[in-house]
């Protein structure tokens, strides 16, 4: 028999095994690695939260470069530059949530600011305030009633207004409330205040009541309360219960949203633990909005309008709060799109929209 014939007969040889000269597998991680951290450090689950953090680095990082947006309110005064993209949702998922409401607090002060600031400056609104009589009821719903009764009568009478609402105690205890009407090119300020008393009281009066300007009309309003109304209560509130007064410029509409009148911060007597909510808005969709320009901004022209802004408070004696956007009150906000121009092009040339503000 041949060679050739013994091996095509044979049986199959049986694989080499392979050599365990290179091979780590008979040493211990304590012979392997110099210390316990670094035997961890090469373990599967170091290695998972590796490419879990380099992934969220790198999603910080994509989102650190994206625009921010910045919007402008340029019939108003506010300029609202937004911070990192997806930001606000971190902080809803984050921030608790809000409890009852206990007072009129800072953060409450800068939405109402903030919502008159984003208001066209042209139209000017009419403050009114509201008050009641030696007597009223302690249970706030009340009160927030008589006001939504007055609002709806408001609505009727004047399908255009609307007006922004504040809440405050007087030294006495007594609720009144603080009004921006806006829509209404003139609100006779005897019409309020039968209004008013008729609903604070429950009663009804005859509506034949002068509504003549200056002191002819506040004569001959006294005079048909003389006339018309028996109850000594009542004359009294028509006499003192409302206030109706023109303002005449855009000072004067952030003078009266400041801690002067209705941004002020009192301490709340016994009983108003409870009040709910100390400002609102009746007819929101009636309110004079400005128009917005909204711009992006890259990280490094952020940079540098934050650098500004905070030498801009610091200027001004304010302290920003922390957090990436901003929120700027101004009635110079032509000289602030010059510096987003210069940070975003690094010139001053005006935009289109700019050459003719409005």
């Amino acid at each position: 028999m041949s060679t050739e014939d013994r091996t095509a007969g044979a049986a199959p040889a049986a694989p080499v095994a392979r050599s365990l000269g290179l091979s780590k597998c008979h040493i211990s991680p304590r012979e392997l690695f110099l210390t316990p951290l670094h035997a961890w450090a090469h373990s599967p689950r170091a290695e998972e939260l590796n490419q879990k953090c380099h992934g969220e680095y790198l999603d910080a990082r994509a989102a650190r470069d994206k625009k921010r947006r910045v919007r402008l309110y340029y019939e108003g005064t506010l300029i609202r530059i937004d911070g990192i993209p997806g930001w606000e949702e971190y902080e809803r998922e984050t921030k608790s949530k809000r409890g009852a409401v206990s007072g009129f607090s800072g953060k409450s002060r800068s939405r109402m600011l903030a919502l008159v600031s984003s208001l066209n400056r042209q139209i000017l609104p009419i403050f009114v305030t509201l008050t009641y009589d030696d007597e009223w009821d302690n249970d706030p719903l009340a009160w927030k009633s008589d006001l939504d009764t007055f609002g709806k009568w408001l609505l009727r009478a004047y399908p255009q207004s609307c007006f922004i609402w504040k809440l405050e105690p007087q030294k006495r205890g007594a609720p009144h409330f603080h009004l921006l009407v806006y829509g209404i090119p003139f609100l006779p300020w005897q019409a309020v205040a039968v209004r008013w008393v008729e609903i604070v009281n429950q009663c009804r009066l005859p509506k034949n009541f002068p509504v003549e300007k200056g002191r002819l009309g506040a004569a001959a309003y006294r005079r048909w309360i003389v006339n018309n109304v028996e109850n000594y209560d009542v004359m009294n509130h028509l006499l003192a219960g409302v206030r109706v007064e023109a303002i005449r410029s855009r000072n004067g509409v952030m003078c009266y949203c400041s801690k002067n009148y209705m941004g002020k911060e009192c301490e709340l007597p016994a009983g108003w633990e409870r009040v709910g909510r100390f400002w609102g808005v009746i007819g929101r969709k009636n309110l004079p909005r400005s128009k917005v320009e909204e711009i992006e901004l890259d990280r490094v022209a952020f940079s540098k309008v934050r650098r500004v802004a905070r030498r801009w408070f610091a200027a001004k004696g304010m302290r920003r709060r922390s957090g990436h956007a901003l929120t700027l009150y101004t009635s110079a906000h032509w000289q602030w799109v010059r510096v987003l121009e210069l940070a975003e092009t690094g010139t001053t040339v005006a935009r289109d929209w700019i050459a003719s503000p409005p």
